[in-house]
């Protein structure tokens, strides 16, 4: 397998999960990376192919509005349900978030490696992730399904009464909390038939390791793809400035890292005759993995805009266009794993921050996942496969216009 440098693990910087603060810390691993643990360098890999493909999909829905998602938020509150799967539901979740061959095993000791590292790799940057599992306190709940969520994931566990009003501000209450209140809510209502959300949340804090000097930051315009403009505060260094700088035929793109220059932002701005519909499909058919290795040093005079942006999204219809739809339909979804009734997903919602400025880059991320619980039709089954009476009747007086006995259908 080929190395993926720290950049790879970048991708998925701001939606990891760790130990409670609170608590003292352990080392991140000697060495860490794909040399280290192969495994966990494709679950890297498929969460990146994952976000490419469910970004490309929101840039169709949406090609003029921005949006911010986390890819790793999302595949972990997923592979948490995915713990409560079977058979073609679990297949079909472990296939849209591209883990192929994997194994649930392979995946949750990938989880484990890589969530537990990526929080301890600079400590200059603030990163408080958590994972939480909520359920109706009268459930049922299968406990392995809720020890493995502890163990891989360091998930919270939190019975609660999910008829009392108040559940949805505990919910909530917890996920501003986790956010520093950046995401102050995440749902508004509780379904009647809701008996568990999984929550994957993060807080990202972290200053540029070159901080761009306010004094150099000017007004300027932002050209939109329709032609118009809108006014900004463009921030420069005051010049020239070393940066990781990679172009080519498609694309300028610079790369600015944080603190100890473990984690960065990529930028990646399509020239003129490129659009950016080509780039997000570029990005989605693989480009990134060998962009991401040609950064060099240069000096560059570069202008970025200040920029604030929240962004909200169910993603179920997207993800059922992408493979999930199993885990979606009631009474044919098996999530088995997690209780012995018919349940199934019904609500993915996916909410982001960021803000970016002089200083650095403040960001946060959530991601729920409802699971509900419905009951299974009763179905009558009966098929006309021997002979048969049937009529023609109209139904305001109940008369029988034609009568018939099906002895040999024929079709001619």
């Amino acid at each position: 397998m080929r190395k993926l440098p720290i950049l790879g693990f970048v991708a998925v910087l701001l939606f990891t999960q760790c130990q409670n603060n609170d608590q003292p810390q352990p080392q991140a691993p000697v060495n860490y990376g794909c040399a280290e643990n192969p495994v966990a360098c494709e679950l890297v890999a498929a969460n990146n192919k994952f976000g490419f493909n469910l970004f490309q999909r929101l840039h169709q829905e949406e090609p003029n509005d921005n949006i911010f998602i986390s890819p790793l938020s999302i595949n972990t509150a997923l592979s948490m349900a995915a713990n409560g799967a079977a058979g073609d539901t679990r297949e079909g979740m472990k296939n849209t978030m591209e883990y192929l061959d994997l194994s649930m095993d392979e995946i949750n000791n990938a989880y484990q490696y890589v969530l537990t590292a990526l929080p301890l790799l600079d400590p200059h940057v603030q990163m408080y992730p958590a994972n939480s599992i909520w359920y109706e306190k009268t459930y049922p709940v299968k406990v392995p399904f809720l020890n493995t969520n502890q163990e891989f994931y360091d998930s919270d566990v939190n019975p609660l009464d999910f008829k009392d009003p108040n559940s949805v501000n505990i919910l909530n209450g917890w996920v501003n909390d986790k956010t520093k209140g950046k995401i102050p809510t995440i749902i508004d209502e509780i379904s009647p038939d809701a008996i568990m959300y999984l929550i994957n949340a993060i807080y990202f804090k972290g200053e540029w390791r070159k901080q761009f000097d306010e004094d150099k930051t000017i007004a300027g315009d932002f050209y939109k793809a329709d032609g118009t403009t809108v006014p900004v505060h463009l921030m420069n260094y005051g010049g020239e400035a070393e940066m990781r700088y990679f172009e080519n035929d498609k694309i300028q793109a610079v790369d600015l890292p944080y603190a100890d220059s473990v984690f960065s932002m990529s930028l990646l701005l399509p020239k003129e005759n490129y659009s950016l519909d080509q780039l997000i499909n570029d990005l989605q058919g693989g480009a990134w993995n060998d962009w991401q290795h040609n950064f060099s040093n240069q000096e560059v005079v570069m202008y970025m805009p200040r920029f604030k942006m929240e962004y909200e999204k169910v993603l179920n219809d997207h993800l059922i266009a992408m493979g999930m739809d199993l885990a979606f339909r009631p009474g044919f979804a098996d999530f088995s794993n997690i209780a012995d009734d018919n349940l199934f997903i019904s609500l993915v919602k996916h909410k982001s921050f960021v803000e970016v400025n002089e200083v650095g880059t403040e960001a946060a991320a959530v991601t729920i996942v409802g699971i509900e619980t419905t009951s299974v039709p009763q179905y009558v089954y009966v098929s006309f496969n021997r002979p048969f009476i049937f009529l023609i009747r109209e139904n305001k007086s109940n008369g029988v216009l034609f009568l018939g006995k099906m002895m040999e259908p024929s079709e001619e």
